[in-house]
């Protein structure tokens, strides 16, 4: 028994210095986070999603090098006009795209344009052979009946058909939101600060998602 036990312990010993140096033989990843200010939070230290995506990529044995591409009250039109800027010219292997919810909640800018924004966004990444993977966008309030979270789901209907169109891992948070709002009879503060700006509750709940989904298709 003991000699069994002395021999169990050496094959998980030598299959964990095996992992390490797997891990350690893995070449880096440039991934970025390209969007608005649900991304552009990244700076608050209990805040965004974009540090804890990175971390838990980290432990999954990535060694992510993080490219940061948020800029608050962006519209789907500014982030096409920043793209080779911000993005292209780093050449990151993965990009992490969400954007559109300053489209919708304002109406600053209108479906048809959004869609030839999205549109053009994807072919510049198809273009420049990076890997892009697009987030649904999340909720205008945490009343997921109102009208403006209407308007939400007909975008997030268009970006499900595009990506399928074009090959594109599709990440629909907007799903795992809603179905985090059934718990509560009136939810209010759950996910958001505000209806829009997530909590560090919703950028938890984010960032688990795209890591876990990521790591589903990704290999490397």
């Amino acid at each position: 028994m003991k000699k069994l036990i002395i021999i169990i312990s050496s094959v998980l010993i030598f299959a964990g210095i095996a992992y390490f140096i797997y891990r350690q033989s893995r070449p880096p990843i440039k991934i970025a986070f390209f969007g608005d200010s649900i991304t552009d939070i990244r700076w608050q230290k209990d805040g965004g999603y974009v540090i804890p995506a990175v971390y838990s990529l980290n432990m999954a044995g990535y060694k992510v090098i993080p490219i940061y591409a948020g800029k608050a009250g962006n519209t789907t039109t500014d982030m096409l006009r920043r793209l080779n800027y911000d993005v292209i010219q780093y050449n990151p292997d993965v990009v992490f795209f969400m954007g559109g919810i300053n489209d919708v909640w304002k109406n600053r800018v209108e479906f048809d344009q959004s869609k030839q924004n999205i549109s053009e966004i994807i072919n510049r990444f198809k273009q420049n052979g990076i890997k892009l993977i697009i987030i649904s966008l999340t909720l205008v309030t945490e009343d997921v009946n109102c009208p403006k979270n209407k308007e939400v789901d007909r975008y997030n209907e268009f970006l499900k058909e595009i990506t399928a169109q074009n090959d594109i891992q599709y990440i629909d948070v907007n799903k795992v939101f809603k179905e985090e709002l059934k718990k509560y009879d009136n939810p209010y503060g759950v996910l958001t600060t505000d209806g829009i700006h997530l909590n560090k509750y919703g950028n938890k709940i984010l960032a688990q998602t795209l890591v876990k989904e990521f790591l589903k298709e990704y290999k490397k």
